[in-house]
């Protein structure tokens, strides 16, 4: 299975993380006892990627699939089981460097977080 942004499949991350993410409301407490009284409202998904080398065009087609503020995202879920198609946008993205001799990026990191 790829990873795929917007209908692009990019290069395979060497690392992938999928996070089980708990949204609760604003009147999440906990009682005398310290029970936790909770309402949760939502159930969400965070993608950790990391890719290892990538040239410049294989960086360049991940960035520009991430650029937008929501981007739907077909990657394979341990919850559901399969395969999933949920609409996220990028946190902060790092290319840690470049090297000039052979044109090869060292990496890209970034979370994608369901909307």
């Amino acid at each position: 299975m790829a990873l795929i942004i917007n209908g692009v499949a990019v290069a395979a991350p060497k690392s992938f993380q999928v996070n089980l993410v708990d949204l609760d409301a604003d009147n999440t407490t906990r009682n005398a006892k310290g029970v936790l009284m909770r309402d949760r409202i939502r159930q969400m998904r965070k993608l950790e990627c990391e890719w290892g080398p990538l040239t410049t065009s294989e960086i360049s087609v991940i960035l520009q699939a991430v650029n937008p503020t929501g981007v739907n995202v077909t990657y394979p879920d341990p919850y559901s089981g399969n395969d999933q198609t949920r609409t996220f946008y990028a946190g902060d993205r790092s290319a840690p460097a470049y090297n000039f001799d052979n044109e090869i990026w060292q990496g890209l990191k970034m979370d994608l977080i369901e909307v």
